[in-house]
């Protein structure tokens, strides 16, 4: 995966959903439980760079995929 400055959120949800395609639904779960973490932690890099609106996107990103069933 890229850094968080070389990638928007909508682009790494596609790329989430891209891995998760064809796969058996536990290891879609497990795939969308990890990328929630790294999606928490670009959001909290573009939180202490000071880009409070990309963190936020970021951040709800990773809301998202951390309650995917």
């Amino acid at each position: 995966m890229q850094d968080c400055d070389e990638i928007t959120p909508s682009e790494f949800l596609k790329q989430v959903m891209y891995e998760q395609e064809g796969v058996v639904k536990a290891e879609a779960l497990n795939i969308s439980k990890q990328a929630a973490i790294k999606a928490d932690n670009y959001s909290r890099l573009a939180k202490l760079n000071g880009e409070g609106a990309v963190s936020s996107q970021w951040y709800n990103l990773a809301w998202d995929l951390r309650k995917a069933k």
